[in-house]
């Protein structure tokens, strides 16, 4: 019998430092630190200090899990790099989960009955990012809508859900049902479907990469820069 994995899962892609740790099949420790920034500061830490309460060290993990986004462009390269570095250095894999992957796993019972199914995230502003999934697989590339304006009409109502951010408004589209559902249990999650992944059998080489939907915010600059006296 393949013996339970031991795995440290963690995530900023948002203002926030959380992780979690999985032991003993079903034991997960969490923390969640509100963080509009210092990440890069706090990660290890955290993870260290979360590690020695649970009576862990680096050594006994199996895996290491990260959300890969979409969310914040630096929080989301601060995460992605940590768990690259961590699993090169302890020769163990590193496990990406995406926020649609976590959105999409708890709220597998509000589904029943539904072929499609569009998850929904908030966006920058007035828009929201969607993925669509036929049972587990992806069927399109993650993209931007805007709220006003959100062009999902090519779905059957009959087979088709919209579940999480303004799932609502998003159904009258298609005119079929929805679930309002919140971000929650992100680091709880990111383990749950790394341990999933992870005896499922992982690719070889496979690596984690950041989920980034709308490129950042990288504007020529518009200000004159001052002059150097010489």
């Amino acid at each position: 019998m393949q013996p339970e994995p031991t795995i440290l899962g963690f995530d900023t892609s948002a203002a926030h430092c959380a992780a979690a740790l999985l032991k003993d099949s079903k034991n997960i420790s969490t923390v969640f630190t509100e963080m509009q920034k210092g990440q890069v500061e706090n990660l290890i830490p955290i993870l260290e200090t979360l590690l020695k309460n649970e009576s862990t060290t680096w050594g006994n993990l199996n895996a290491i899990g990260v959300g890969i986004g979409p969310g914040n462009f630096t929080g989301i390269r601060i995460s992605v790099s940590a768990a690259r570095g961590l699993a090169l250095s302890l020769k163990i894999p590193a496990i990406g989960v995406s926020n649609f992957d976590i959105m999409h796993s708890v709220n597998q019972s509000d589904c029943k009955g539904s072929e499609i199914k569009i998850i929904s995230l908030k966006g920058p502003g007035e828009s929201a990012y969607i993925q669509v999934y036929k049972e587990e697989m992806v069927l399109y590339k993650s993209t931007q809508i805007f709220l006003n304006k959100p062009n999902i009409d090519s779905f059957s109502k009959q087979s088709t859900i919209v579940i999480g951010y303004e799932a609502k408004h998003l159904s009258k589209e298609i005119g079929c049902d929805y679930v309002e559902r919140c971000l929650t249990n992100i680091p709880q999650t990111i383990v749950e479907l790394s341990k999933q992944r992870l005896l499922g059998g992982l690719k070889t080489g496979e690596r984690p990469s950041p989920l980034y939907i709308k490129s950042a915010d990288a504007s020529p600059q518009t200000t004159l820069s001052p002059n150097i006296l010489k």
